[in-house]
């Protein structure tokens, strides 16, 4: 009845799994038997839990799982050594981390965006720092200047194109 799935092999071969398990490779538990563990991962994967089994590691371990479909899910097992039918076998406990990872990188993703979002504030306060810098000299210039002025037109332009640069 658990959610999580459940698999117990000896000797490299799946002896028993539970229906949560089954149904999270999309095989049927009779199928599961006899299968070894390693097969329902990627090779890369299979690599590091057989060097965690190996070390008699107990503590969890993320993998790739692989479907029946051939389709690959991420996973974490936590495994440990136990007897079963009076022989040394491994329990372990399997979780479908597909949501957890999904959500994760939902919220990358959202830090990223404020991140940018913080950035582009930054950038534009500075900027119309600037403008108003730019702004405040080019009307002391105008102030200064004479109305027949052959600059006043070139410095007029100047404070135009500042305002609608802060208006942006």
């Amino acid at each position: 009845q658990s959610f999580s799935g459940i698999v117990i092999s000896a000797d490299g071969v799946i002896l028993d799994v539970n229906e949560s398990f089954a149904r999270m490779f999309g095989y049927s538990s009779e199928e599961m038997l006899g299968l070894t563990p390693l097969e329902t991962q990627t090779p890369e994967s299979a690599q590091r839990v057989l060097a965690h089994i190996t070390a008699k590691k107990e503590g969890p371990i993320e993998a790739v799982g692989v479907r029946k479909d051939g389709s690959t899910f991420p996973m974490e097992i936590i495994a440990k050594n136990t007897i079963y039918h009076g022989k040394q076998a491994r329990l372990g406990a399997v979780f479908d981390l597909t949501e957890k990872k999904r959500v994760e990188e939902a919220l990358r993703q959202t830090q990223k965006m404020e991140s940018l979002g913080i950035l582009a504030g930054g950038v534009a306060h500075d900027f119309n720092n600037l403008l108003v810098a730019m702004l405040g000299q080019a009307s002391v210039a105008l102030a200064k200047l004479d109305e027949n002025e052959r600059a006043r037109p070139h410095i007029e332009k100047a404070v135009s194109a500042a305002e609608r640069a802060a208006q942006l």
